[in-house]
């Protein structure tokens, strides 16, 4: 392709997709962990990239697995995540929504399969937030300051996320601004 065909805009996405690609692809999974992060660090340059100069004056969506999108992590994680770096970047114009369910089908991508859970225990934070009796819950915590029946967002809870290893522990007010919790889930079907 040549320059002049494209934009200079065009060329500039090009050029930083191509080199996202190659970062990316080039990095060696046998570090799993190690590499996760550096594939979140590609992830955030172009993102930033994205919202400093290509659409500065604009709002953005980032929808992304809980640890990708968390602003601090999960208790003895020492991984550094996308979010991490957003959340050190754009301080308090960073506002992170977990999404959690109580119930349901999980597709399990690394290994194909469709795993049934359910997260009753009253530890768990899908079970506390499902207490509500309400099939989808909203919380904001960013809104909120500790009291009697809410300090528990400022202590360790238990969660499940299967990429971070099934149950995992965080505390909700230091990890989210706020908390999606669905009463039930069920795997994606494609036509």
């Amino acid at each position: 392709i040549e320059q002049d065909v494209l934009s200079d805009y065009e060329w500039e996405v090009m050029l930083r997709t191509i080199q996202g690609f190659e970062e990316s692809t080039s990095l060696d999974w046998g570090n799993r962990w190690g590499n996760s992060e550096n594939r979140d660090l590609v992830m955030f340059r172009n993102l930033k990239w994205l919202i400093e100069e290509v659409y500065p004056d604009k709002k953005f969506v980032i929808w992304a697995h809980n640890a990708h999108i968390e602003k601090t992590g999960v208790i003895g994680s020492p991984m550094t995540w996308m979010g991490h770096l957003l959340a050190d970047h754009f301080e308090e114009d960073y506002y992170s929504i977990g999404l959690f369910a109580l119930k349901g089908e999980a597709y399990i991508h690394w290994t194909g399969d469709t795993l049934s859970f359910e997260n009753s225990h009253p530890d768990f934070i899908e079970a506390r937030l499902a207490a509500s009796s309400r099939e989808t819950s909203f919380l904001d915590i960013s809104s909120l300051e500790p009291q009697s029946e809410n300090k528990w967002l400022w202590e360790s809870v238990a969660g499940r996320e299967f990429e971070n290893g099934d149950s995992i522990r965080f505390v909700p007010a230091e990890r989210f601004d706020a908390i999606i919790n669905v009463f039930e889930s069920d795997v994606p079907t494609f036509d």
